[in-house]
């Protein structure tokens, strides 16, 4: 399970001396497995990527970049080692339960979620990034073109609304800061959360995170002022600017349901609603 030339970076471990127990963590997808790895010098949990694969918006070297800034902020767990180019990571094991959908209506875990929101915008590392929203909804056409060429006029039209977005987002002159990029549950551990799956993270607008959450969970939108103000994003400007990140992300969903097979055609009608102005 564990590469050989892996197991002497593993504190407590080496060829001849296995580990005491591993697991396969939840999460990953189809190109990265974590496990988690017990030895008689501590509980590690070991990231590996084990199929090749495009991710339009992801890049292990950026990934290994951000996560290294956020562990920095105490936002994200420790790095013991690491391959150079992001192939895998070893990491302190976060001993601590992973949310669930629940923990969001829960006022005081909204609000830290806010705080850590705040602290991490606090970074802008100049080796990371910044978000290329065409590059990402280009990556996606060209892989839902290959499997359907039929679909470029549907595409088409959400290439459109995208680039309609972007001169929107334009027009608000925001530092662009290190933002998560893919805040489902399943990547916060603990009352204070530790956040991790740093695969989709980007320098971009601070609200772009809290447009990603809301993307996944709508529901928050009750609570959406309690978010924002934790976050230090309640001003009027920050608000305008997260509908435009909004829009944006059903943009970004769609293709990307598509890409996966998960979903066909135009069910939601989007290349026909406006975008935000």
């Amino acid at each position: 399970m564990i590469p050989a030339t892996l197991l002497s970076r593993i504190p407590g471990c080496a060829p001849d001396r296995p580990p005491r127990e591993v697991s396969v963590l939840a999460g990953g997808g189809q190109l990265n497995r974590c496990l988690a790895v017990s030895t008689d010098e501590g509980r590690f949990v070991l990231r590996l990527r084990v199929a090749a694969g495009i991710r339009p918006g992801a890049d292990p070297r950026q990934e290994l970049r951000c996560h290294l800034a956020a562990a920095a902020l105490g936002i994200a767990p420790a790095i013991l080692d690491a391959a150079d180019d992001g192939s895998w990571m070893l990491l302190d094991h976060v001993d601590a339960p992973v949310w669930r959908e629940a923990d969001l209506h829960r006022p005081e875990r909204l609000e830290a979620l806010g705080r850590r929101l705040s602290r991490l915008h606090e970074a802008s590392p100049a080796d990371v990034h910044k978000l290329d929203v065409g590059a990402i909804v280009e990556g996606q056409v060209a892989i839902i073109r290959r499997r359907n060429p039929a679909a470029d006029p549907w595409l088409q039209g959400l290439r459109t609304r995208a680039a309609q977005v972007v001169d929107s987002i334009a027009r608000h002159e925001v530092p662009a800061v290190l933002c998560h990029g893919d805040l489902t549950v399943a990547n916060f551990i603990g009352p204070e959360p530790v956040m991790v799956d740093w695969e989709y993270a980007r320098r971009a607008d601070p609200v772009y995170d809290i447009a990603c959450l809301l993307s996944y969970y709508p529901s928050v939108e009750g609570n959406l002022d309690r978010l924002l103000a934790a976050a230090g994003l309640g001003d009027a400007d920050s608000r305008e600017r997260l509908l435009l990140y909004r829009d944006l992300f059903e943009v970004f969903n769609t293709l990307w349901l598509v890409a996966q097979g998960e979903q066909h055609g135009d069910p939601a009608g989007l290349v026909r609603r406006p975008s935000a102005q």
